[in-house]
C-alpha cells in the first residue's frame, strides 16, 4: 500500500496519523522533534519543511532529486526506508567504499 505524506501539516498532525514518522524523522536527524514535549509544543505549529529550512537544509533542487547520497550506512538505511515507505518509485541501493560487503 503506497503512503504520501502532506509536507503542508505538522509535524504533531503526522505522527498522530502515523506515528512511525517520528522514528523516521529522528533516523533522519530530527531527534529533537521526536520527542514527546517537543512534539507537542512545537511539533503543533512545525512542518518538516520549515524544520529542515530551521536546521539550514537549504536547496534549490529540494524535491527534485533523482540521486541521494548519505554520509553513513545508517543514515542511509533511514533515508531508503522513508522513500520505500512513503512513495511508490522504484528504488535501487548502491553502498561504495564499505569495507566489507
Amino acid at each position: 500500500m503506497a503512503r504520501t505524506i502532506d509536507l503542508s501539516r505538522t509535524v504533531h498532525d503526522l505522527v498522530a496519523d502515523n506515528p512511525e514518522v517520528a522514528t523516521i524523522m529522528r533516523d533522519l536527524g530530527f531527534a529533537d522533534i521526536a520527542k514527546p514535549m517537543a512534539l507537542e509544543t512545537v511539533g503543533r505549529v512545525m512542518t518538516i519543511p520549515r524544520g529542515a529550512q530551521i536546521k539550514g537544509i537549504d536547496s534549490p533542487v529540494a524535491g527534485k532529486a533523482d540521486i541521494l547520497l548519505a554520509p553513513n550506512i545508517e543514515a542511509g538505511n533511514a533515508l531508503f526506508k522513508a522513500i520505500v515507505y512513503f512513495s511508490e518509485n522504484e528504488t535501487a541501493g548502491l553502498i561504495i567504499g564499505a569495507a566489507a560487503p
